[in-house]
């Protein structure tokens, strides 16, 4: 009896520590990862892919890719997971389908123009950029 008493005394101030805290998004550590935005000026939508499996991310509000064949909703890590991509890299392996261009490139570009149209404040609207040399723009007298 008093042996089984010695083992549980044992066991018991041998595990008694405290479990180490899980990491949250508040002390993960390390590098943190950049967050997706969304401003005005960027698309709201965009179709993409990924070993084969195409969807429609949205980029505004909350991330998230809707699966062309099953409409199922993913977070872009999870889209990934069920392409069946084992890089753990969405960024990098999640394409636009239109170019075949990274996501994370495409959006960063358009991050870009939507930051720099926004400092323009009076810039020509989408798809009316700067008249030639030599030609007229629409407002302007020659």
């Amino acid at each position: 009896l008093s042996r089984a008493n010695s083992v549980k005394s044992v066991t018991k101030s041998r595990f008694s520590a405290k479990p180490k805290a899980k990491p949250t998004k508040e002390n993960r550590g390390g590098r943190s990862k950049k967050p997706l935005v969304w401003l005005p000026g960027m698309p709201e939508s965009v179709e993409v892919y990924c070993k084969g499996m195409t969807g429609t991310l949205h980029l505004k509000g909350e991330a998230s890719i809707v699966c062309s064949k099953t409409g199922k909703s993913f977070s872009p890590p999870q889209f990934e997971a069920a392409a069946g991509s084992l890089s753990k890299k969405w960024r990098f392996s999640v394409k636009v389908s239109a170019t075949g261009e990274e996501i994370g490139v495409w959006i960063d570009a358009e991050l870009k123009l939507a930051r720099s149209a926004s400092r323009a404040g009076d810039a020509a609207p989408p798809g009316q950029g700067l008249a030639e040399e030599g030609e007229v723009a629409a407002g302007e007298e020659a």
